[in-house]
């Protein structure tokens, strides 16, 4: 994510996922990733995820970006 590959992140993260579907932080990650690349539903789809995971984070950025 740090060199601005988003596409490659997002291949990561989703990887992460498929390894390890607790980790909150991954979610997370990939949420800011899709909204970067204006993907606003899915990054939402992620931060709630990553809400119900425990990453209480995820929420604030839900009330922020993802608002009717």
């Amino acid at each position: 994510m740090r060199m601005a590959d988003y596409k490659g992140a997002i291949i990561d993260y989703s990887k992460a996922i498929e390894l390890d579907q607790s980790s909150g932080n991954s979610y997370f990650e990939r949420g800011l990733i899709k909204y970067d690349l204006n993907d606003k539903i899915g990054a939402c789809k992620d931060w709630s995820i990553s809400g119900e995971l425990g990453n209480m984070k995820a929420y604030d950025l839900m009330k922020q970006y993802c608002g009717n």
